[in-house]
């Protein structure tokens, strides 16, 4: 139960919400970051409801997504009105880019893998370990 929870916790912290993707790639934190199945998890829901939402997101002067969509051309400081974008351009921004729809087969296989590894792991640990 320690090690699960310990797990469930490392799992929360790396899988991208708490520590930015972008924050842990190309770190000592990859690792951690590509291991925890919450960042596949995380990664397909999030890209699968939000994704080419047009539901428009609003900037507030000087915030670093402000700031993210002047980049990308979106708005200009000179503008008068309201600097908006869409749900996706915040994914992107929020997520550094890392977070794609284009990622959700390939989590798919990850998942689903992580899964057989699992299964097979708990069958091996039943069937060798007596604690009588």
């Amino acid at each position: 139960m320690i090690l699960a929870g310990l797990y469930i916790g490392f799992n929360n912290l790396f899988a991208g919400l708490i520590i930015l993707p972008q924050e842990m790639i190309g770190s000592p934190y990859t690792v951690t970051y590509h291991i925890t199945p919450g960042h596949y998890i995380f990664e397909g829901e999030i890209t699968s409801i939000m994704d080419n939402d047009a539901r428009a997101v609003i900037a507030t002067d000087g915030s670093d997504f402000y700031d993210f969509l002047v980049s990308k051309g979106k708005c200009t400081y000179e503008q008068k009105s309201t600097c908006q974008g869409f749900s996706s351009d915040y994914i992107e921004f929020f997520f550094g880019g890392d977070f794609s729809q284009d990622n959700i087969p390939r989590n798919a296989i990850i998942l689903g893998s992580l899964l057989v590894i699992v299964r097979v792991g708990t069958w091996l640990a039943l069937r060798n370990i007596r604690f009588s």
